[in-house]
């Protein structure tokens, strides 16, 4: 009986068609090794309340079966093999790639997270959908943001078994299915000045004999991104009068900002033993994250959601409740553009004084 490809439409599993009038019926191409294409159509049994993603995942089931009886799975000349391990994989996949800042961040994501866990253990073609969203639960369950656990699987996983995908050591990407968590792009912050004063004694409490995470966190609380502080050298720091050059900032420029004299202070016992002031004490290198630290801050200080970048929003929140003016806020974040800090005014910082509200509006209207 011919098949009729117009019957069916496109997954987004490569070689995987799935019938227009029936969910549970699938149609299978792929070429094996000799170069000749296979196809084969399969019927799922009805199930109750399933639906169109779980037949699929049924099917991706048999699919992988049917490729390795059709020698489609991997090529005997291939060193990326169907039985090799996760993290194994990991660094086949890592010598096709850059040696990048943003590379040596992935592969220290990689180290710390899956190499040891169960996941990183297991053989490629073993990995299913269930040991993903397991691994991905108890990223969850550690505290991360959901910017970190969602990267392992964006950034690290999912491109790592698509990269075994095109090798055909796999019959199809074990990461197809899971459902990522949201992350909330915009945050209203309000109340500022008690939470910047409720994260400060949570800092003072938790690092009061850690100058190095004290003062990290300290002029992180000065509007500073992150990657600013994280990326700061000894040679960038001048102690004559207290002010630090951020190089290569967001916005490709840099700047020399001022050290508050009680920071400077605490600056200067931290012992210089890389070029990084804040190298990792393990790797010498840059840090990679700061979510077990932050996690004790945010539950310590009992600012809900708390997160680093949330610090910019809270310091020039808090200006804006002491009534400085948006120039003043602008320069304190550096953005280059007044425009940008004036979207941001009337969206984030201004929401609970309608006055100043008003005013942010007239001053943008010239």
């Amino acid at each position: 009986m011919s098949i009729s490809l117009s019957e069916y439409k496109k997954t987004k599993v490569p070689n995987i068609y799935v019938s227009k009038n029936h969910t549970n019926k699938f149609l299978f191409r792929k070429r094996s090794s000799d170069g000749r294409r296979a196809t084969k159509v399969v019927e799922i049994a009805v199930r109750e309340k399933w639906t169109g993603r779980e037949y699929l995942q049924e099917a991706m089931a048999v699919f992988t079966e049917w490729a390795k009886g059709k020698d489609m799975a991997a090529s005997n000349v291939s060193r990326i093999q169907p039985n090799i391990k996760v993290k194994q994989l990991w660094d086949l996949y890592m010598e096709t790639r850059a040696k990048t800042k943003a590379t040596t961040g992935l592969a220290a994501m990689f180290n710390n997270h899956i190499k040891n866990s169960s996941l990183g253990s297991l053989a490629i073609e073993k990995v299913t959908l269930d040991h993903i969203q397991i691994f991905y639960n108890s990223m969850r369950n550690k505290g991360l943001s959901p910017k970190t656990y969602n990267k392992t699987i964006k950034e690290i996983l999912r491109p790592m078994f698509k990269y075994a995908l095109i090798h055909r050591a796999l019959a199809f990407e074990p990461t197809f299915g899971l459902k990522l968590d949201k992350i909330e792009k915009k945050s209203k912050v309000i109340n500022c000045s008690n939470k910047l004063r409720n994260l400060f004694s949570a800092i003072d409490e938790l690092y009061a004999d850690d100058v190095f995470y004290w003062t990290l966190f300290a002029l992180i609380f000065t509007g500073r991104r992150k990657s600013e502080i994280l990326n700061l050298k000894w040679k960038n720091i001048n102690f004559s009068n207290n002010t630090m050059l951020l190089e290569r900032t967001k916005n490709s420029n840099d700047y020399i900002v001022a050290i508050p004299n009680f920071i400077a202070s605490k600056l200067q016992e931290i012992p210089r033993v890389a070029e990084l002031v804040f190298a990792s004490p393990v790797s010498g290198e840059t840090i990679v994250n700061l979510d077990r630290q932050v996690k004790k801050i945010r539950e310590l200080s009992g600012v809900e959601n708390f997160h680093l970048h949330m610090a910019r929003d809270i310091v020039v929140g808090t200006l804006a409740e002491a009534s400085a003016d948006i120039h003043t806020m602008s320069g304190t974040l550096l953005h280059e553009e007044l425009a940008t800090h004036a979207t941001l005014s009337r969206r984030r910082y201004l929401q609970s004084d309608p006055e100043k509200l008003a005013s942010d509006r007239k001053f943008s209207s010239h």
